[in-house]
C-alpha cells in the first residue's frame, strides 16, 4: 500500500508553504485513506500520460467542496479539500436518509439499491468524488503535455471559442469515462433477468445525478444560461455532454446490447436532482431549469459542437490523445 505520509514529507520538503492535513485519527479516517489509495494508484497508472513526472496527491484543510491541480517545479500536485470529502459524504449519506424518507426518490431508487446491495447515497458519494478527482487529473495531463502561457480574461481559438471551456469539457469527459466504467461494473454484477434497459438507465441516472448535484454546489443562486463566457461551461451544457458520453461509453462497453434514451436520462436527472436539492439544501437552484433546458436545447447542442470542433487547436487535450 502507498503511504500518505510519504507524499506529505515530499511536499513539505519541496514546497514548505503548502497547506495540508494529516487525517490519522479523523472520524472519517477510512474515507480519506480509501480515497487516497484510489487516487494515488490511479495517478501511478497514468504516469506515462503525466509525462513521467512525479505526481503527488494530498488533502488541504479548506472547507470548500473543491479540488485543484498544478505543476510546480516539474512536480504535479493534485489537492482535494477536506470539505470535498466531508460535505459530499454528509450530503449523500448524512443529514437524514433522503432516499428513504422522500417517497418519490424511494420509489425510484429503492429497488435498484436492493439489487446492487449498496446504498444509493454511498454510490452517489463514490461517483461524485471519483468525478472530482479524475477531472483534476485530466488538468494535470493537460499541463504535463503542453505548458500554456498565462491567459487573459478570455483566451479564444481561431474560431473565437473559449479555450478554458474546451479544457474544462475535456476534463469532464475524461472523468465521465471513469465513473461510467465503475457503474458498468455494478451493472455486470446483476442477475441475468435484472440486466435490462430500465435498470441500466436508472443506474446511469444515479451516476449522472451525483455529478450534476456536485456541479450545482458552485451555483449559489439562480444562474442564467450563458455560452462562450466564463471559464467553465454552464451546468446545463456540462450535463448535456456528460450524458452523451455516458451513453456512448456504456453502449460501446456493453457491446451495443442496449439503446439508451439520452433525453429521458437528462429529464430524470433534472427532476431527481431538484428533489434532492430541495430536501438536502432546502433550496432549488433554479425552479425553471428544466424549462431552460427545453428552450435552449438547440443552442446548447450548437455550443457543444463548437467546443468540439475547436478542440483540435489544443493538442494537450486528453480527447485528442487517448479516446476510449
Amino acid at each position: 500500500m502507498l503511504a500518505y505520509k510519504n507524499n506529505i514529507e515530499k511536499i513539505k520538503s519541496f514546497f514548505p508553504d503548502t497547506k495540508f492535513i494529516e487525517y490519522a485519527g479523523y472520524e472519517n479516517e477510512e474515507l480519506y485513506e480509501t480515497f487516497f489509495q484510489f487516487c494515488q494508484n490511479d495517478m501511478v497508472r497514468n504516469n506515462l500520460k503525466l509525462g513521467d513526472k512525479e505526481a503527488l496527491f494530498y488533502y488541504t484543510p479548506y472547507s470548500e467542496v473543491m479540488a485543484g491541480a498544478e505543476l510546480r517545479n516539474n512536480i504535479l500536485l493534485l489537492a482535494v479539500n477536506k470539505g470535498a470529502i466531508e460535505e459530499l459524504h454528509l450530503m449523500f449519506n448524512g443529514y437524514h436518509n433522503v432516499f428513504q424518507q422522500n417517497s418519490e426518490l424511494n420509489n425510484w431508487f429503492n429497488n435498484l439499491a436492493n439489487m446492487l446491495n449498496v446504498s444509493i447515497g454511498s454510490l452517489m458519494y463514490q461517483c461524485s468524488t471519483v468525478f472530482l478527482y479524475r477531472h483534476e487529473l485530466t488538468h494535470l495531463i493537460q499541463k504535463a503535455n503542453f505548458i500554456t502561457q498565462p491567459e487573459g480574461n478570455l483566451e479564444v481559438t481561431s474560431l473565437g471559442i473559449n479555450k478554458k471551456q474546451i479544457r474544462e469539457m475535456d476534463a469532464d469527459i475524461n472523468a465521465t469515462y471513469l465513473v461510467c466504467g465503475q457503474l458498468i461494473s455494478y451493472f455486470r454484477t446483476l442477475d441475468t433477468e435484472q440486466k435490462n434497459i430500465g435498470n441500466l438507465e436508472k443506474l446511469l441516472t444515479v451516476g449522472i445525478s451525483s455529478i450534476y448535484i456536485y456541479l450545482l454546489l458552485y451555483c449559489k443562486e439562480s444562474i442564467e444560461i450563458y455560452f462562450n463566457q466564463y471559464s467553465h461551461p454552464h451546468p446545463l451544457l456540462r450535463l448535456s455532454y456528460i450524458v452523451d458520453h455516458f451513453v456512448l461509453f456504456a453502449e460501446k462497453n456493453l457491446d451495443n446490447q442496449f439503446k439508451i434514451n439520452s433525453l429521458m436520462i437528462v429529464n430524470n436527472c433534472l427532476n431527481k436532482s431538484e428533489i434532492f436539492n430541495l430536501e438536502i439544501l432546502k433550496s432549488g437552484i433554479d425552479d425553471n431549469i428544466s424549462n431552460t433546458f427545453a428552450n435552449e436545447k438547440l443552442n446548447i447542442k450548437d455550443h457543444i459542437l463548437a467546443l468540439l470542433n475547436a478542440s483540435f487547436e489544443l493538442p494537450e487535450l486528453e480527447m485528442n490523445n487517448n479516446c476510449p
